[in-house]
């Protein structure tokens, strides 16, 4: 409605994922051009980042930019003090560094100061030198570090001298008792110049997170405005934008004054469902929407309709901190609106479960009874109860025993590297489960209180992560014939009705292609049998398709696939991506023998990859050849709708599952706590500003604390997650898990 007011195009377009991946990986590509193309500034910042760490951490803090953590970016930019060093000075002040220092400063520093003491140093060496083999061997490396002239190099080298990790901790002891005790004054120099060497360790080693985190978010920053430069060239906006410009729309003087006039008069309620989810930025945008239904005449006088703020949440199911989600903000505005609401405020605990079984609730409340198991899962930190509403239902919570990894060697040396042992556990626990399913369906087992038996659709199969486990039990459950969904999610470019479009579009490319035609011809859309493109190919003397053109009147398959093949050919050059696919599939039922061949859940596939179709000819001239480089740089996923309708097993992971619900769940996968911040390669967030992960020998104090509040935090989302899964259940929950190889 106010698109002048926050200077975005009236007619602006709301980007696809699709294309936002391609705006992201352009404004990557001109980044990176730029600092080889005489940007000194992000030459030497991917040079820092290269020589410090690696290629792969570079691509990580060029995909953060503009990933998950985006908005936390854009919060941190929008407070940056404005100046040419104003970056590198929040990241030195966030990192406890002093201005100027810098590894060779501090080192530098410290050999001055051992230069300066060199008689006394002299004198540990001598004494060491009489002690023990580890005694003589501290004393090599003290005369090492004072043979090389106490240089910076040099200081390096005391690292193993005085540190017992890699990591800056210091020895407990570094002397021998005998020795210490002959010479008590010897051995609290050496204690002291123990102390003072880790401390300038230290210094080093925030100096050196500094100048990372420095170079990293010069490229985060670079990358972001090229991005966000080439969507003001487009007229279009990402999701990120419909919550972000309106933020600034609603927070710009007198232009906000005037938009919030317009909008208050036609505002009466405002609803936010799934309170627990809501951004900060989101919660802000509220509070603006609804300063006036608290002001003054705001309220509505006497005879007028009032005014509502409803929020509706549960903090305890707050599992998408990577959409921006902040649970702790669902108790900060709860008291904020409490606050201004004051005699009109309604706080309204809903303890009442009208899904599960009491057994079931019971289960739940005792497993976070201990505060610690509950941490993270409520602001406040109160204890979890529920009251049934099905008061009559009988439950039942199963406990399975971990399958542990047994020691056999592996007969099969042609397995693949990616595809579990069939003695693994968790092959074990999927044949477990799927054979346990199949046996309820075929002796028609009955749960209490229901009339009829137990069906495929009233199973749901639950995780935290799809692999290892969702593989191996869609594997399962289909081998031994139990109706089942797929995944929850799947990868475009992964599945086989894709593949075989794709093959199709680059054969009407370039026929000359065989090996893409002999798969074209093996799939449905031609269906030729092995036998029959063994006949075909054996013994040809020329490509494979001028093979199939002579030998067409040899046989009905042969002739059929030759003149659909022509066909395409025939339409390739004038017809856009979607009327192309579009009318493959229509012909001769091509659609349904897909389905035939590949199972009912390949039309999500198929109706995802004719959408981008028709996706990339909005936005691009529509070419055969385009939209398939289009679709193969992209990494398009499909969501599939889970609802409880189809007669089918339902194998998802907890964030699939909010709002879902089966009969009988399982949870195969409780055995496993999250990656640590570190290995997920996602930014981490210091009180006093950005730091970016590095390795662990290179971590300083800051960095530390860093990634400990980031470890805490997943492990707060991993009980809400264990919670979310819990409560999934109505009348049965099976409870089982897997030990990995490292236990």
């Amino acid at each position: 409605r106010f698109p002048i007011e926050a200077g975005i195009p009236p007619s602006f377009r709301v980007l696809d994922e699709q294309s936002a991946r391609d705006l992201v990986a352009e404004a990557r590509a001109q980044v990176l051009e730029r600092a080889g193309s005489g940007d000194a500034q992000l030459a030497a910042a991917v040079a820092h980042i290269l020589t410090e760490t690696s290629e792969n951490r570079l691509h990580q803090i060029l995909d953060a930019a503009l990933g998950n953590d985006r908005r936390r970016l854009e919060r941190f930019f929008s407070v940056l003090p404005e100046g040419e060093d104003a970056l590198r000075k929040l990241a030195e002040r966030a990192h406890g560094v002093n201005q100027g220092d810098t590894v060779e400063n501090i080192a530098e520093e410290f050999c001055a100061e051992a230069k300066a003491e060199a008689a006394e140093l002299a004198s540990v060496i001598a004494w060491l030198a009489d002690g023990s083999k580890t005694d003589k061997a501290f004393a090599r490396e003290l005369e090492a570090f004072s043979t090389r002239g106490f240089s910076t190099d040099a200081f390096r080298s005391l690292r193993d001298a005085f540190c017992k990790t890699g990591d800056g901790e210091a020895k407990e002891k570094l002397v021998t008792k005998g020795l210490a005790e002959a010479r008590p004054e010897l051995t609290a120099y050496v204690i002291q110049l123990a102390e003072r060497y880790i401390a300038a360790e230290q210094r080093c080693r925030a100096a050196r997170a500094a100048l990372l985190a420095h170079a990293a978010l010069t490229l985060a920053d670079a990358v972001r405005e090229v991005y966000a430069a080439a969507k003001r060239a487009r007229g279009v906006l990402d999701y990120n934008d419909l919550i972000s410009e309106t933020l600034k729309l609603l927070n710009r003087g007198d232009a906000a004054a005037w938009v919030l006039y317009k909008l208050d008069g036609g505002l009466d309620h405002v609803l936010i469902d799934e309170a627990q989810d809501t951004s900060p930025e989101q919660w802000q945008i509220v509070r603006k929407l609804t300063e006036e239904f608290f002001a003054g005449a705001g309220r509505r006088g006497l005879f007028a309709a009032p005014r509502t703020v409803f929020a509706v949440g549960d903090q305890k199911q707050s599992i998408f901190s990577f959409q921006g989600a902040d649970p702790d903000e669902f108790e900060v505005n709860r008291q904020h609106f409490g606050a201004h609401a004051q005699a009109d405020f309604a706080d309204v605990r809903l303890q009442t479960s009208r899904r599960s079984a009491p057994e079931i609730l019971q289960f739940v409340d005792a497993v976070f009874t201990d505060p610690a198991a509950r941490d993270g899962l409520t602001s406040l930190g109160e204890p979890i109860e529920h009251q049934p509403f099905r008061t009559e239902a009988k439950g039942l919570v199963e406990f399975w025993p971990a399958i542990k990894p047994v020691k056999t060697e592996d007969k099969d040396y042609w397995r693949p590297v990616d595809v579990e042992s069939e003695t693994s556990p968790v092959v074990q626990l999927a044949e477990k489960i799927a054979s346990k399913i199949r046996n309820w369906l075929d002796d028609k087992v009955r749960l209490p209180g229901h009339d009829q038996p137990i069906r495929a659709g009233d199973i749901m199969i639950l995780m935290p992560r799809r692999e290892p486990f969702a593989t191996e039990i869609i594997r399962k459950l289909t081998q031994m014939r139990v109706p089942v969904a797929g995944a929850d999610r799947i990868r475009l470019k992964n599945e086989i009705a894709v593949m075989d479009l794709m093959a199709l579009g680059r054969f009407a490319l370039l026929p000359e292609d065989d090996l893409n035609l002999a798969a074209l011809l093996r799939s449905p859309l031609v269906g030729l049998s092995e036998e029959e493109l063994f006949a075909l190919a054996n013994g040809r003397q020329g490509r494979l398709w001028r093979e199939l053109a002579d030998h067409c009147e040899e046989l009905p398959a042969f002739a059929s696939a030759h003149m659909f093949l022509s066909e395409v050919l025939r339409r390739a050059d004038y017809t856009p991506p979607y009327e192309f696919f579009a009318r493959a599939l229509s012909a001769d039922n091509m659609r349904a023998r897909l389905l035939a061949r590949l199972g009912p859940e390949a039309s999500d596939a198929i109706d995802e990859f004719l959408s981008l179709a028709l996706e990339y000819e909005a936005l691009a001239t529509p070419s055969l050849e385009g939209f398939l480089h289009w679709i193969e740089r992209g990494d398009a996923e499909v969501k599939r709708d889970m609802e409880r309708g189809r007669d089918q097993v339902r194998v998802m992971t907890v964030h699939g599952a909010k709002g879902l619900e089966a009969d009988i769940v399982f949870l195969p996968d409780t055995t496993t706590l999250p990656d640590p911040p570190g290995r997920r390669g996602e930014l981490l967030y210091h009180k006093d500003g950005v730091i970016f992960p590095i390795r662990k020998v290179d971590a300083c104090d800051a960095v530390t604390a860093a990634k400990e509040i980031a470890k805490q935090e997943a492990l707060k989302e991993h009980r809400r997650l264990l919670y979310v899964a819990l409560t999934r259940a109505k009348d049965r929950l099976y409870v089982c898990g897997f030990e990995n190889k490292n236990g």
